[in-house]
């Protein structure tokens, strides 16, 4: 064997290694794809309300297993999704509804992700229904 065929093959090796080992910055990801489906599901019922579909709402369960949110029209669950493990999310209202013009039915609402160096605020202004994903250069 010679040396060429070592260092190509410790090389594969460590290829494989390091291809196999899950990435560290998954929960960065996780939690970005939680907020950017809130943010979309929240849309959704915006515009299911504004077209007449008043029935069409998001609830916000915190059970002692896990915190999700379902989407839910006309009492029957459209998805059900849960937060990424070692986040919290911090609501002030349980029910997300809007009216037939399109503002939020309540007062706004700023949602708050956090993670253990992270977090993501979504905001929804109460006159006009505009959903806000604060990300990236938002953070301090």
């Amino acid at each position: 064997m010679t040396t060429l065929e070592l260092v190509i093959g410790i090389g594969l090796i460590l290829i494989i290694i390091y291809i196999s080992f899950p990435k560290l910055e998954s929960n960065k990801y996780e939690l970005d794809s939680f907020a950017r489906q809130l943010v979309a599901d929240i849309r959704y019922v915006r515009n299911m309300n504004i077209n007449g579909n008043k029935d069409c709402y998001i609830e916000n369960i915190k059970g002692p297993d896990k915190i999700r949110y379902i989407v839910k029209d006309n009492s029957r669950t459209i998805k059900t999704v849960y937060l990424p493990k070692n986040s919290n999310l911090s609501s002030p209202l349980s029910i997300i509804k809007f009216k037939s013009d399109g503002s939020l039915s309540s007062k706004g609402e700023t949602i708050n992700i956090n993670s253990n160096k992270r977090s993501i605020e979504i905001t929804i202004v109460p006159f006009s229904g505009r959903v806000l994903l604060k990300e990236g250069k938002y953070e301090g």
